[in-house]
């Protein structure tokens, strides 16, 4: 049935589907992203005898053509379905969101439209790595702008079904093939900038039942993107669906028609059973959510901090060296401590640096080094420190990408594993020759000194590994002086580097070593 919205005469296209059942409760469907109404074709049947149904085509989709003057945006969607809830008298009803109509119906509720009364996501992307949405949006721009709209639509279709009929994907060809181009890229960049703006903060206050609902094999929105979402929007109910692609409605429409019925008895018109109120559940669902959230601002800061304290003590954000009073109050320490890890617990802190304090004592001594952090920190920034540490009341974890010359230098030991024996004795040359006299000089706290220890140990397995061939004698003699640097008391290195300094007839240093050797004995 078309309508026309009198202030800018677009027509809209939508097909109500009244139920024979008295008082029926009412489903509104938003298709996705270069989909149609018809989506729902294969769903209709089967909910259509217990409730009533709305379907509609968006601005640029399906039968709902855009004028040139109107452009695809949000306020023309809620605007149509406004309209058509008005021209149909529906106060309020389930609305159901497909991929990027997901996206429409959030912000519906974020915009608090008391027409949403529960809100089923269906494959709707919620969490996604800026660079990721970013790059795929450039990628399929390109495409279309090379004239190949077709490849791009194919491999969508070949990616969002596993089970579909022939019948059913040349469906969402036609689908595809009817969208308006203009209205395509509006959407998809309506989409991405509202996953951008998401965080679980921001869905914080919304209460209503949500139903997220993902298929097994979604190759788009993979099911374990889907458990962030859960985390952001706090669900009433989230399941995967077997056997089932991205287009969960063409993959498996009973199994989601029972699904959408269970939902709306026992979570809308019902009360589902709850594990809210059990101390060890509430314990480790605020732990799981404070981890996903830290990793969730992680991933989509625009800040990067750099601890550098292999050599020397400094910090970096974006490039530029935060300078402050780091050497009083354990600012240093601490700091160093929570940026390597990431995430840590009040405990842990006083535990590490304060383990003969009694409590009492040792939380005032936090409390006095976290406030001198976060005058360092925001006297350099301007910023609230909880943009880069976020301090709560048992955790205390980074809220931006955080990169350390510590974890680096790991990272590239594990690398020298993975390097054939004929080029892994000059890469450790290389790096032994970079690395300082001390490892972390200034900093002797039980952790800097098991983690000193651990770089070292793993190096001395690579080099004794390396010592059994046959290497290149400039390059055995300094590993083994390496070796006795960071062990001085082993007297097999010292013999070792005295016959091979012997072979290669430097006998000046051989002196050197004898004494030390030695004075062991």
């Amino acid at each position: 049935m078309p309508i026309t919205l009198l202030e800018n005469s677009q027509t809209t296209y939508y097909d109500y589907i009244v139920s024979e059942q008295k008082d029926a409760e009412t489903f509104l469907f938003i298709h996705g992203l270069g989909c149609d109404s018809t989506l729902w074709d294969d769903i209709i049947p089967f909910l259509k005898p217990k409730y009533n149904l709305v379907v509609f085509d968006l601005p640029g989709h399906g039968r709902n053509k855009l004028s040139e003057n109107v452009g695809f945006s949000l306020s023309l969607i809620f605007s149509d379905i406004e309209h058509i809830l008005f021209t149909e008298n529906i106060p309020s009803c389930h609305v159901v969101g497909y991929a990027g109509g997901g996206n429409i119906a959030l912000e519906a509720v974020l915009k608090q439209k008391k027409w949403v009364r529960s809100l089923t996501l269906i494959s709707t992307p919620i969490f996604m790595p800026f660079q990721i949405g970013e790059q795929e949006m450039r990628k399929r721009f390109a495409t279309i702008e090379e004239g190949k709209k077709q490849q791009v639509f194919k491999s969508i279709i070949d990616g969002i079904t596993v089970i579909a009929s022939e019948e059913r994907k040349s469906r969402l060809e036609g689908m595809m093939n009817r969208v308006d181009i203009r209205s395509y890229k509006d959407f998809y960049k309506v989409c991405k900038n509202s996953v951008q703006e998401y965080s679980p903060e921001k869905f914080k206050n919304v209460d209503l039942p949500i139903f997220l609902l993902v298929g097994e094999f979604d190759a788009t929105f993979p099911p374990k993107l889907h458990l962030f979402d859960d985390t952001y929007l706090n669900s009433s109910r989230f399941l995967i669906i077997p056997n089932a692609g991205n287009a969960v409605m063409v993959d498996k429409p009973k199994q989601l028609v029972e699904l959408l019925d269970d939902f709306v008895i026992q979570y809308v018109l019902g009360s589902p059973p709850s594990l809210k109120g059990r101390g060890y559940v509430d314990k480790l669902n605020f732990e799981l959510q404070s981890i996903v959230n830290s990793g969730i601002r992680q991933v989509n800061s625009r800040n990067t901090i750099e601890l550098h304290f292999l050599t020397s003590f400094k910090v970096l954000l974006d490039g530029k060296e935060i300078e402050g009073k780091w050497n009083q109050r354990k600012a240093k320490q601490i700091f160093s401590y929570i940026l390597y890890h990431q995430q840590v617990t009040r405990d842990q802190l006083y535990d590490v640096f304060w383990p003969d304090l009694e409590l009492t004592k040792a939380r005032n001594q936090l409390r006095v080094s976290l406030n001198h952090i976060k005058s360092i920190i925001e006297g350099f920034t301007g910023d609230d420190l909880s943009k880069y540490i976020d301090i709560g009341r048992d955790l205390i974890v980074t809220s931006v990408r955080v990169k350390s010359d510590g974890e680096n230098l790991l990272n590239e030991i594990e690398q020298l594993k993975l390097v054939s024996y004929s080029d892994r004795a000059a890469k450790v040359v290389e790096l032994i020759a970079r690395l300082p006299e001390v490892l972390f000089p200034g900093l002797y706290d039980e952790w800097v000194l098991e983690l000193r220890s651990s770089i070292e140990m793993e190096l001395t397995s690579i080099i004794e590994d390396l010592l059994d061939e046959d290497l290149d004698p400039s390059e055995e003699i300094n590993m083994l002086k390496y070796l006795i640097k960071i062990h001085p008391n082993e007297e097999l290195y010292y013999e070792q580097i005295l016959f091979a300094l012997e072979q290669e007839r430097k006998y000046s240093e051989m002196d050197f070593y004898e004494d030390k050797l030695n004075s062991l004995k």
